[in-house]
């Protein structure tokens, strides 16, 4: 026997599958923008995390890689090298320089790294990470939004740079990392002598090595790598976090909206049907968990068209447009999925009231 709550779905199926497609909407929507707040995530903490450095060390109130300054004097690296438990020290130095095509300028956060130690280098997708002068490497989403490839020049402030290694995990999707030696980096900065950050790595994890170092050098701030990481992800946050957040929510109101106007429509257009109900015995609780059912089956169609639309479409989406990097994890599809029931939960309130005001007597209308 076919149980009330499908058979009333299926003769309003037209309508249903509607309803189930708004909700696939949304979640799309919900589950694209997390997938873009996790990019971002990744985007930002991923290179900190593949350098082979324990320690990050940055003029005071500097505390991530993206949005702050560090200067600091090139002969400040033999001085950290002498500190007891110091087992090496290596730099880098940044600059934010334009890159140059014919039609346009595309900014770039350039790295300078030494290539010879590797300490600073990003993970190579192809090409190579040792870099002969004026060469340099470029994050995969930059090539292919320009058409780059390895062999290719670049230009940096008039300067001529020749493409020789791509990398990845290097997309801010606000912008892309580069890569150069160490030595190309102060023309483009326009200062010499200078590094913007020393790279350590420590004998131990004994947090007393920091505490040496931070004693010795008040005017500079000791930052073990995950940390670092964090601030780099916490940096970009604030500036995207709320946004994604705000556009989330009204994936939500607009999923649960079209909730709302599918059950109270759907009690409505069957008023006769819930008093026949009601004369052959059915109680208000087994009318609103009818209608719970309906509602429940639409929020767990909903989420999964629309889960399986954004799995199967986010590699041709992000082929389309290279700087989009999308990162879906378990945990924020699991989040979307409780969100959608306690939707079709919350979505059925305003029609179990209106069940209310049906009585058996209405059956007998003409």
């Amino acid at each position: 026997m076919v149980p009330v709550a499908l058979r009333m779905i299926w003769e309003a199926k037209g309508r249903f599958a509607i309803a189930v497609l708004g909700i696939a909407f949304s979640v799309m929507l919900m589950l694209f923008l997390l997938g873009v707040y996790q990019g971002v995530k990744f985007g930002s903490k991923s290179y900190v995390l593949h350098t082979q450095a324990s320690v990050w060390v940055s003029q005071r109130n500097t505390r991530n890689l993206i949005k702050t300054s560090s200067f600091l004097p090139e002969t400040l690296g033999n001085t950290l090298s002498q500190v007891e438990g110091v087992k090496s020290v290596d730099s880098l130095l940044r600059a934010i320089a334009p890159a140059e095509f014919p039609d346009k300028t595309v900014t770039l956060y350039i790295f300078g790294f030494d290539s010879n130690s590797q300490i600073g280098a990003p993970e190579i997708s192809s090409g190579t990470s040792t870099l002969q002068p004026q060469e340099i490497i470029l994050d995969r989403a930059f090539t292919a939004t320009h058409n780059l490839k390895l062999g290719d020049s670049l230009s940096l402030q008039g300067y001529p740079f020749k493409i020789v290694g791509i990398s990845q995990g290097t997309n801010l999707i606000v912008g892309q990392f580069a890569f150069t030696r160490l030595d190309d980096v102060p023309r483009l900065l326009g200062l010499q002598n200078v590094r913007s950050f020393f790279l350590l790595n420590l004998d131990s994890d004994s947090p007393e090595i920091i505490s040496r170092l931070e004693a010795q050098f008040p005017d500079l701030v000791f930052i073990p790598q995950a940390e670092f990481a964090a601030n780099n992800v916490e940096e970009m946050e604030i500036g995207v976090l709320p946004i994604l957040w705000t556009i989330v929510l009204f994936g939500a109101i607009t999923g649960g909206t079209v909730i709302v106007l599918m059950m109270y429509t759907s009690v409505l257009e069957k008023r006769e049907d819930y008093a026949m109900l009601k004369a052959v015995g059915a109680s208000q609780k087994f009318l609103g968990i009818l209608v719970l059912k309906q509602s429940m089956l639409a929020a767990l169609l909903g989420f999964s068209v629309g889960f399986i639309i954004d799995i199967t479409f986010a590699p041709l989406l992000t082929e389309v447009i290279p700087s989009l990097l999308l990162v879906f994890t378990w945990q924020d599809a699991t989040g979307v999925l409780i969100a959608c029931l306690i939707l079709g939960a919350i979505g059925t309130l305003a029609p179990i009231r209106t069940l209310k005001n049906i009585y058996p007597a209405e059956v007998f209308r003409a």
